[in-house]
């Protein structure tokens, strides 16, 4: 690997750190919501969506775009989003062996343990565990 893709690679890391780290605090503020990527009913009574309670996606979305609303965005950011969630869902594979959304979907899953989950994966570095 050359120099310049080495370096490329870990900004891209610390982005995705940061990114990881943001979502965990809008986890831990908002709340966790489960079916969907925010909690509807308190939109439908006034607040505002990226206030709402959060799934890991939403919160995630929350943390890169500003809303969890999908839409059409900033390209830019959608590459952010997708190396996110890839390393999410990599960390989420090695630490527990379980896909994205079964990891999420537990049970005894609280806001404190999916913050905590997120900020772990903020931490991993792919290299170290191969």
């Amino acid at each position: 690997m050359s120099t310049t893709t080495h370096t490329a690679a870990r900004a891209d890391l610390h982005q995705v750190e940061a990114d990881l780290r943001r979502a965990a605090e809008f986890v831990l503020r908002n709340g966790l919501h489960r079916g969907s990527y925010y909690n509807h009913e308190q939109a439908a009574e006034g607040t505002r969506p990226r206030d709402c309670r959060v799934d890991v996606i939403g919160a995630l979305r929350i943390a890169i775009f500003g809303t969890p609303i999908p839409a059409d965005l900033d390209e830019s950011k959608d590459q952010r989003y997708g190396e996110a969630l890839e390393h999410l869902t990599t960390w989420v594979w090695y630490a527990y062996g379980l896909r994205l959304f079964p990891w999420f979907d537990r049970a005894r899953n609280t806001a404190q343990d999916t913050a905590a989950d997120l900020r772990s994966a903020a931490a991993w570095r792919p290299e170290t565990h191969r």
